[in-house]
């Protein structure tokens, strides 16, 4: 059936995995190797489950709302039933005037703008910096006696008006962050899938793979992939008090958690900047059944990006404080994607590294205003 009716198969399967972020995604991505069109949810089209639609023509699936987080049986079906009864929904105002602001609360209202539900009457950015209001009106609808007639004889619902002040749309990032929190994936594209498709002839191991496999393993296995860190926690062992930390791992298939023991950690902790992508090497733990598929990073490589590449700053002891003050003000001044680390001088060759709390702009003007300051032994920044 897969082969001869691929339409027909992949729908009702993507809708069986709309309660798991995994399985979805993965869903979603053979069926667009398979040559279909998956359209994102529409406030006039899309249904609880995923469907097929005609569109211009064309058969596709469309993107049901129950994948969308936050947005419960009880919100579809009053959207699907105010359609039935009214029809299609004509702007932003004319929902909140037809819908139960008690049914589509604060948290619904806002998942479905993020998802793109309501793209077709106007930007998410127009939306979302209006949505106070919005919901203040739709609120209010709700408190104030909706059916109750005015003293002109008129239905409060009838006369709502919103003022929607217009801006243009947030940048494909911000609307990747948006797909990522409302369906727990990245569903149009993916922030890193450039790079990490350059990196896939090398590793071509993803996420998704990786977590099948220790599924289906008793044993542990070596590994090495490519991946964006997207978080870090940093934690200290209780008998030793040594560092360690969480890495959180993201690729165009899955997430995963690392853990980056002690040893390691001192190793590559002034690496551990999100929003990079690394070649991560380790091991998947299946020898204890209660953390199956712990993956216990041993080494870390970064994937050399001139966007955001480690600056290293090393300060002398005999750097006068008027000097580090100028610094200060230099790379204050500076604020950009780059991230820092200042490695002071305690001793001869023994120094203490300080990871700055903002990133900086880098380039050869930059560069040269530092060396300038501290000489030219006092920079490297990764080329």
């Amino acid at each position: 059936m897969k082969a001869h009716y691929p339409l027909e198969f992949m729908t009702p399967l993507l809708t069986a995995f709309s309660d798991n972020d995994d399985k979805l995604a993965n869903a979603v991505d053979e069926a667009k190797k398979m040559g279909l069109v998956i359209l994102p949810p529409h406030i006039n089209h899309s249904q609880a489950d995923f469907i097929i639609e005609d569109y211009n023509g064309q058969q596709v699936i469309r993107f049901g709302l129950r994948a969308i987080k936050n947005v419960g049986q009880a919100a579809i079906d009053e959207i699907v039933n105010q359609r039935k009864i009214g029809g299609p929904f004509l702007n932003i105002v004319d929902f909140i005037r037809r819908i139960n602001s008690r049914v589509i609360n604060k948290k619904v209202l806002e998942a479905l703008i993020k998802a793109g539900a309501f793209d077709e009457f106007d930007t998410r950015a127009s939306l979302l910096a209006n949505f106070d209001e919005i919901y203040r009106i739709s609120s209010q609808k709700s408190k104030t006696a909706a059916n109750q007639a005015s003293l002109f004889g008129e239905r409060l619902h009838d006369t709502i008006r919103i003022k929607i002040e217009p801006r243009p749309e947030y940048p494909r990032k911000k609307l990747l962050e948006f797909e990522k929190e409302t369906f727990g994936f990245y569903f149009s594209g993916h922030p890193f899938l450039e790079n990490l498709k350059k990196l896939r002839r090398h590793y071509p191991a993803t996420i998704l793979e990786i977590k099948q496999r220790s599924e289906e393993s008793v044993d542990n296995f070596k590994i090495a992939f490519a991946a964006a860190l997207v978080k870090v926690k940093y934690l200290t062992t209780k008998t030793s008090r040594q560092q360690m930390a969480v890495c959180r791992l993201e690729d165009e298939t899955s997430t995963m958690e690392g853990v980056i023991f002690p040893r390691v950690f001192d190793q590559f902790r002034d690496l551990l900047t999100p929003g990079r992508i690394f070649i991560f090497e380790g091991i998947i733990d299946n020898s204890d059944e209660r953390k199956k598929g712990n993956f216990i990073i041993q080494k870390i490589t970064p994937v050399i990006d001139k966007k955001n590449r480690l600056i290293k700053i090393k300060i002398s002891q005999s750097t006068s404080d008027d000097t580090i003050k100028k610094l200060r003000q230099i790379l204050k001044g500076a604020k950009g994607s780059h991230p820092v680390v200042i490695w002071l001088e305690e001793s001869v060759n023994q120094y203490n590294k300080v990871k700055l709390p903002y990133n900086i702009k880098w380039d050869n003007h930059m560069k040269q205003a530092i060396i300038d300051l501290l000489g030219p032994e006092a920079v490297e920044d990764d080329r």
